[in-house]
């Protein structure tokens, strides 16, 4: 773990709710949540082997969060502000603010691999033929990753400010952040 920063993480109680319900949902629905002491802002997160996987927006690392003892472990990307993070193929993926999905291995909190994604890149999800799909909601795009290889298979065109992918009925579905609209990509042989 060269390169990881450790800190014992408080936690606190509360799931940061406003406006009416809250009062009852905080006293019926306790939660232990990470306070950090700093001003890391928590994004993305991933539940793997009891650890929660945070990304921080604000920052340059992933956090592995252990939801027994507490225990904070940082890892460095190399990259800036980290945000949706998803756990494909038993490996973690990240989308970050200067253009980039990296590939993390969970057990080390290593980078496995790095794919340029120009703009600015967003949700990563697994396709139902393994391929690994990240939007793009600048340039409007969905990059094609083959996860065997690490390298990038096409870039389409997946309507204006592509942002979110769901798989259901085989085929590929993106949302839009800036239109209206909603893509469906059909299922590849």
């Amino acid at each position: 773990m060269a390169g990881a920063h450790r800190d014992r993480a408080r936690l606190g109680v509360g799931l940061g709710l406003r406006g009416r319900h809250s009062r009852t949902l905080r006293r019926e629905h306790r939660t232990a949540l990470a306070q950090l002491s700093d001003r890391r802002k928590p994004v993305g997160s991933d539940i793997r082997r009891g650890n929660l996987w945070l990304a921080f927006g604000r920052g340059t690392t992933v956090g592995r969060l252990d939801l027994a003892s507490g225990e904070l472990t940082q890892f460095p990307l190399g990259h800036t502000a980290p945000g949706f993070l998803e756990n494909i193929g038993g490996n973690l993926w990240t989308t970050t603010g200067d253009g980039y999905a990296l590939r993390i291995d969970p057990a080390t909190g290593g980078t496995i691999a790095t794919f340029r994604i120009p703009g600015t890149p967003a949700q990563p999800a697994a396709a139902p033929d393994g391929t690994i799909w990240v939007a793009e909601k600048e340039r409007n795009t969905v990059t094609r990753i083959d996860p065997k290889t690490n390298t990038i298979l096409d870039i389409s065109g997946a309507g204006h400010g592509a942002l979110a992918i769901a798989v259901a009925a085989g085929d590929m579905w993106v949302t839009s952040y800036a239109g209206r609209d909603v893509w469906r990509f059909k299922g590849r042989p």
